[in-house]
């Protein structure tokens, strides 16, 4: 109940989240759903007072209402109102594990073609970098390797990288030519050699990092 227990209180000209969103209802829809709504006190509220004096609604029983519009109010759950109070994914935090399981069933066990599409909208509209800051550290290194592989096989580099304008060309040089038959290890290092030079060559004439210049001269000789 916590989405639907934000109402105002005295002073506050409006309702948060999932409140404002069944009052909004509420009211659109009072002639045939306002009997629906289920007050604590020994009266309920009508829309006249309400509409004055919203902190009123804090004197509704939440549990109840919501329980009642389940029943008997089922276009409140594909209202506009409702929407537009979860669009910006808030709702999401009240419990990330139980709708990351939600939507895992309906991808794998209902195959829904609408949870699909939201996660083909999602890859085809997200920038590159941040679906890989996102998605690539949730790989092991066999996967990270293989989306490697395969990002090679896709890539066809521009003259501006073939002439290393940029510190990034790197990547798309060597990985259409030797994406087959290099490591991960290989990549790793050359990714910190071309990003973070100045701090690895730093490390490797600090007389203090003996146990890491060890560790990178076994690197080097494999």
């Amino acid at each position: 109940m916590q989405w639907f227990g934000h109402f105002a209180v005295t002073r506050e000209s409006t309702h948060r989240k999932g409140a404002k969103a069944l009052s909004q209802f509420a009211f659109v829809n009072r002639d045939r759903c306002w009997e629906e709504l289920e007050w604590k006190g020994k009266h309920g509220q009508s829309p006249a007072v309400v509409a004055t004096k919203l902190h009123y609604f804090r004197d509704l029983d939440v549990l109840e209402t919501v329980e009642n519009f389940l029943e008997y109010v089922p276009d409140f759950w594909s209202s506009d109102e409702l929407a537009n109070s979860i669009k910006d994914g808030e709702i999401l935090q009240i419990d990330e594990e139980y709708f990351v399981d939600q939507f895992l069933y309906l991808m794998y066990e209902e195959n829904s073609k609408d949870a699909w599409h939201v996660v083909e909208d999602f890859l085809m509209d997200g920038q590159f970098s941040s679906l890989c800051q996102h998605l690539l550290i949730h790989l092991d290194e066999e996967r990270l390797l293989g989306f490697l592989n395969s990002l090679g096989k896709l890539i066809n580099p521009t003259m501006q990288c073939k002439e290393l304008t940029f510190p990034c060309c790197w990547l798309e040089v060597l990985l259409p030519g030797h994406y087959d038959h290099i490591s991960l290890d290989d990549l790793v290092f050359l990714n910190c050699v071309i990003a973070k030079g100045r701090q690895l060559w730093r490390l490797m004439n600090d007389e203090e990092q003996h146990e890491e210049w060890g560790q990178m001269e076994e690197l080097l000789k494999d």
